[in-house]
């Protein structure tokens, strides 16, 4: 517990299955593109390079990590989205490589729990199940 409530990455753990700690890479097949313009962008630096897209990718440095996003939205289903990265992004594709990420979780882990539930309520509702030893 964490500042009274149950911490953010174990409410993570419970909702998605893992928290932004627990993910440091990712293989590119599984990102998908929010900004399309983006990769539009990238793809039109690759044919005008003159390089083969293995040569352009083996030029980009895959170290440094992306930004990805676990997110969904009206039009977007959830996933793991490219924030900024997509350079890279296009480069680990090509060259079927993983990709080192800097995470973040954006789907509220308690309405993901339970979507009646306000945090207060969620953590009151655990307490009390604790405190009266209750099986759930």
């Amino acid at each position: 517990m964490n500042g009274g409530g149950i911490s953010i990455e174990t409410l993570d753990r419970l909702a998605h299955g893992f928290s932004s700690e627990d993910i440091k890479t990712i293989n590119p097949n599984d990102l998908k593109v929010k900004w399309k313009d983006d990769l539009e962008n990238v793809k039109y630096e690759i044919k005008k390079s003159g390089l083969t897209p293995k040569q352009w990718g083996s030029k980009i440095n895959l170290s440094e990590p992306i930004d990805v996003s676990y997110w969904s939205d009206n039009k977007h289903k959830i996933g793991f989205y490219i924030e900024d990265g997509h350079h890279r992004y296009m480069a680990a594709k090509i060259l079927n490589k993983t990709l080192n990420v800097n995470l973040e979780i954006k789907v509220n882990p308690i309405t993901t729990i339970n979507p009646n539930l306000r945090y207060d309520d969620f953590h009151r509702y655990i307490f009390k199940i604790f405190k009266n030893n209750e099986r759930i």
